[in-house]
């Protein structure tokens, strides 16, 4: 369990974000590897055909979930993806994640083959996936990339802080799509996002920072918003501050 607080910031306030966050923060290793410390995540969200976990959200229903299958970069021949079941109660949130092969996922679904899960304890966050999977018969809605820079806090390795940007978006008419890097829509990039996850407390340093920047917490859902694009539920799209809700904490 942990909390996950999000925040919409201008584009421009990217570069002393990161480096007033520094002295307190190391770079994800991962992040690392990638190409200006950063690397790219692409997820397809998986809801109902009347999407009931989309408006769930869209309701403010306090406790609520999201499937996907999330992978990562460009792919290769031995590329893994991630099954993801985000449960969300309040502000605290659950995960479940198992690894497979991209190469067995479309087996994997069809066959429902627990031992495609090569790595034995996580054959069980892989039945919770299946089992939402199968009850709601689900079915790809969207898919959701941008990029990521991560860091985790100096002091604290289960305080993480993400800017996630460049958010874009499309159809998912199947699972071939998580790679499938044309066409894309794009959210607006001249904000991004920051996530802030933890387990318990929030230091001080941090509080400063986004006193500084005068930030205060929104509910923000990438996959909402890419509903509401591509599906066309609404009809202003645009990242202003009256369309998000501002959380007083």
């Amino acid at each position: 369990m942990r909390l996950e607080y999000k925040y919409i910031i201008p584009i421009s306030q990217l570069d002393i974000l990161r480096q007033q966050l520094l002295p307190f923060c190391e770079i994800d290793p991962y992040s690392k590897k990638g190409n200006g410390n950063q690397y790219t995540v692409k997820s397809i969200y998986l809801d109902t055909r009347n999407y009931k976990d989309y408006h769930d959200k869209i309701e403010g229903i306090n406790r609520r979930k999201k499937v996907r299958i999330r992978g990562y970069n460009d792919i290769t021949p031995n590329s893994k993806v991630f099954l993801e079941l985000k449960k969300k109660i309040g502000s605290h949130v659950y995960k479940n994640r198992a690894t497979i092969l991209y190469s067995e996922l479309n087996n994997f679904l069809e066959t429902r083959n627990i031992e495609l899960i090569k790595t034995k304890n996580l054959r069980n966050d892989a039945e919770k996936f299946l089992y939402h999977y199968s009850r709601g018969s689900l079915c790809p809605i969207t898919l959701v990339t941008y990029e990521r820079e991560a860091f985790f806090s100096k002091f604290d390795k289960t305080l993480r802080l993400t800017f996630d940007k460049n958010i874009r978006f499309k159809r998912a008419e199947n699972f071939d799509a998580l790679f499938a890097d044309d066409f894309y829509e794009k959210v607006n990039n001249e904000f991004f996002v920051l996530e802030i996850k933890f387990v318990s407390g929030f230091p001080d340093w941090l509080q400063k920072i986004l006193f500084s920047h005068k930030l205060t917490r929104k509910s923000f859902s990438k996959y909402a918003e890419s509903v509401d694009e591509i599906i066309c539920l609404t009809r202003n799209s645009s990242f202003t501050d009256l369309k998000y809700r501002t959380i007083h904490v």
